[in-house]
């Protein structure tokens, strides 16, 4: 068996009151996210504009490529 972690984080920016549900604030935009398998890949995931920089969200193409390969 693989194990697969993962870490997404976002770029919104807001503060919670105690108990306050966050969902309300959703949908939440998506900076990068970082995958590892147990002793095996671990990658990146983050989206760039046209010469190669990394742009402040990852893009829909970038967020499903990152679902297929977790699929």
């Amino acid at each position: 068996m693989k194990l697969l972690s993962f870490d997404m984080e976002i770029s919104d920016v807001f503060e919670l009151d105690k108990h306050e549900d966050m969902e309300k604030y959703a949908p939440f935009h998506i900076s990068v996210v970082a995958s590892a398998i147990h002793k095996g890949e671990e990658r990146v995931w983050y989206s760039k504009d046209e010469e190669g920089r990394p742009v402040f969200g990852l893009t829909q193409q970038r967020a499903h490529e990152f679902l297929e390969y977790l699929e």
